[in-house]
């Protein structure tokens, strides 16, 4: 067994508490790495980045692609502009543009599960055909969870991935520790409430396959 695996199993068995990380913002280590390499290059686009994210927070989407492209347009390989132009285009029913950002991101950053995990979620629940898939939802989803076991959000993303994969039992197994993880943790009532009619739905499903099979 990898030791990623035996994290995973450890904290299914309730004896291990990780941090936790918000799905959309970048880890510690990989933002303070970003803003490292932007000092070094004397850019100074960190105001620019963060009245994006500000922006994107208040639901101004499109001007907050307008100041993430800007940033970028100084410094093109700046991590956290990438990932918020990225998050923003999902917002925005852009997913081919998305894909395209958020894919390139997790091929050079494999390591930062939150990138992995807004992939994954934009490969499960994508409206354009040419993007969603299924499989690779939950294959990338699964990577993820192996980086970060306690992360509810990743869990819920994994069971939105088996759901449009037509695996409703296991999708319900992964909705449902999200929804045990994020009360046991204190998560946002809005999230916890979204967990809740996602155990609904996965329970539907999985009775509604019962009475055909």
């Amino acid at each position: 067994m990898t030791e990623a695996r035996r994290r995973l199993v450890t904290v299914l068995a309730g004896t291990l508490i990780l941090p936790i990380w918000g799905v959309f913002c970048l880890s510690a280590a990989s933002t303070d790495a970003a803003e490292h390499k932007e000092a070094r290059a004397g850019v100074g686009v960190t105001p620019w980045i963060e009245q994006a994210y500000r922006e994107m927070n208040q639901g101004n989407f499109d001007h907050s692609v307008k100041l993430f492209k800007q940033a970028l347009e100084k410094d093109a390989g700046n991590k956290r502009a990438r990932f918020g132009l990225g998050t923003v285009l999902i917002q925005l029913k852009r997913f081919r543009e998305a894909y395209a950002v958020l894919q390139k991101l997790v091929a050079e950053f494999p390591e930062d599960y939150s990138l992995k995990n807004n992939l994954a979620w934009l490969l499960a629940t994508a409206t354009d055909d040419s993007v969603r898939n299924g499989s690779e939802a939950v294959r990338v989803a699964q990577s993820a969870l192996l980086q970060a076991p306690s992360d509810y959000h990743v869990w819920s993303t994994l069971s939105e991935a088996y759901y449009v994969s037509g695996e409703y039992e296991k999708a319900l197994r992964a909705a449902r520790i999200a929804l045990m993880m994020s009360r046991e943790m204190r998560g946002k009532p809005s999230e916890i409430r979204e967990y809740r009619e996602q155990v609904m739905k996965c329970s539907k499903a999985v009775e509604a396959l019962s009475l055909i099979e």
